[in-house]
């Protein structure tokens, strides 16, 4: 299962909500055409692991990602630059590696 982490749950759900995204669907970790790992926001499907905040989806990992994703914590690297030049990053962690 894929942890987030506070940090990163406050910036999904500012992306969901600046998104004007519906009720029951989240920010999706989809595959993308390279081989990694993808963005969209979306409803889960069937397979899908549900990260909930609260009773509404915040993260879902797509059904084909889930093993590859197994114990992976989603975090967010804040704004850099004294004018936030580069915007918040998600970044994708195993906890087992040093950052």
């Amino acid at each position: 299962m894929i942890t987030v982490t506070e940090r990163a749950a406050a910036e999904l759900e500012g992306l969901l909500g600046a998104q004007g995204a519906p009720s029951g669907q989240g920010v999706k970790l989809v595959p993308d055409q390279t081989g990694g790992v993808g963005v969209t926001i979306s409803a889960p499907t069937t397979g899908d692991e549900v990260v909930p905040r609260g009773e509404v989806p915040l993260l879902i990992v797509d059904a084909s990602l889930t093993q590859q994703l197994d114990g992976v914590v989603l975090d967010v690297e804040p704004a850099a630059g004294a004018g936030g030049e580069r915007p918040p990053q998600f970044v994708l962690r195993r906890p087992d590696v040093a950052a």
